[in-house]
């Protein structure tokens, strides 16, 4: 996918999910992308520049009630086109995902665990000093019709 921006920039995106699975219990699937931007300087575009994207999910279900997934991402924005916006360099982020899935008929409860560790100083602690590391706790619950 591709186009121009209103401010006359441009950037395309090429994105592809794999997946497969070994049994009723087990699966494995990888989502990679890669996106090219040429910004506009107010008269021309500039060279390409580009960040990436890649993640690979490891599935077990024990049960159809219960489910876990792992998720390894890494995503690379050394010229500091996407997330970096607010950071002096560009960098890179690998970041590793636990998430459990209860299911009870239509309802799907999801605790989840995540870490990011950056290359930079891109998060913040909790006393707002500059960290290359975050940790997060989320919870997502969706009923389904």
């Amino acid at each position: 996918m591709g186009g121009q921006s209103p401010d006359t920039s441009k950037s395309g995106q090429v994105d592809a999910v794999v997946t497969a699975k070994f049994s009723d219990k087990f699966g494995i699937g990888f989502n990679g992308t890669y996106t090219s931007v040429k910004l506009w300087d107010g008269e021309k575009n500039l060279d390409g520049e580009a960040w990436w994207g890649s993640a690979l999910y490891l599935n077990y279900d024990p049960s159809p009630s219960f489910g876990l997934t792992l998720r390894g991402e890494l995503f690379n924005d050394d010229n500091q086109l996407k997330v970096y916006s607010g950071a002096p360099t560009g960098g890179s982020i690998f970041a590793t995902t636990l998430s459990a899935q209860f299911k009870k008929g239509g309802f799907t409860f999801i605790p989840e665990f995540r870490f990011d560790s950056g290359s930079e100083d891109i998060f913040v602690d909790k006393d707002g000093a500059p960290t290359k590391t975050m940790g997060n706790f989320l919870i997502a619950a969706i009923y389904a019709f």
